[in-house]
């Protein structure tokens, strides 16, 4: 979280959004861990996992990165480097970042 956070933080004026989804069937869990870790981007939360249904999750975490046009261009399974060179040009050309 951090990592994406710092990401976020640097191509947030660009036009990155980053919204995290809990799944937790319960919000002390998610505002336990979020007192704890803060973040500048925005956690809803979906006790009912149906945003997981719609987008086939199988796996924590899972990160959807979509282009301007909201189209899905790359599925990242598990814990990833967000601070890593390819990761951010994936992100940058996913927001149209020379």
């Amino acid at each position: 979280m951090p990592s994406l956070n710092e990401l976020y933080k640097r191509y947030k004026n660009q036009g990155l959004i980053v919204l995290a989804i809990s799944t937790d069937r319960s919000d002390s869990g998610v505002i336990d861990f979020l007192s704890k870790h803060p973040v500048d981007f925005g956690v809803i939360s979906d006790p009912d996992a149906k945003t997981s249904r719609q987008y086939k999750v199988f796996s924590l975490p899972t990160t959807f990165l979509l282009d301007k046009n909201g189209v899905v261009v790359k599925r990242y399974l598990g814990e990833e480097e967000w601070d890593s060179p390819e990761t951010r040009n994936e992100i940058k050309k996913a927001l149209g970042i020379p």
